[in-house]
């Protein structure tokens, strides 16, 4: 069973896109990759997931990811 999205008057500016970074549009590789990555874990998890799970999916990707892309993005041994 799924949820119904909330009413637009309770939806922030930032989950409805209105806030977004300076000179950040989602373009990037970085940006699709991470969503590809994302996209794949809902998918192997059933799809249908609640915002939390959508969350927390989106937590345990972003750190390695991060990791490897912004911290260490030579593929050296950093940050260990």
């Amino acid at each position: 069973m799924t949820k119904a999205p909330p009413p637009p008057e309770f939806s922030t500016r930032r989950g409805t896109g209105a806030i977004v970074l300076a000179g950040v549009d989602g373009r990037s590789l970085m940006a699709r990759r991470f969503r590809e990555i994302v996209t794949g874990i809902e998918r192997d998890l059933g799809g249908d997931l609640t915002e939390a799970q959508k969350h927390l999916v989106a937590v345990e990707v972003l750190v390695p990811f991060v990791h490897r892309n912004i911290l260490c993005p030579t593929g050296a041994e950093c940050c260990t």
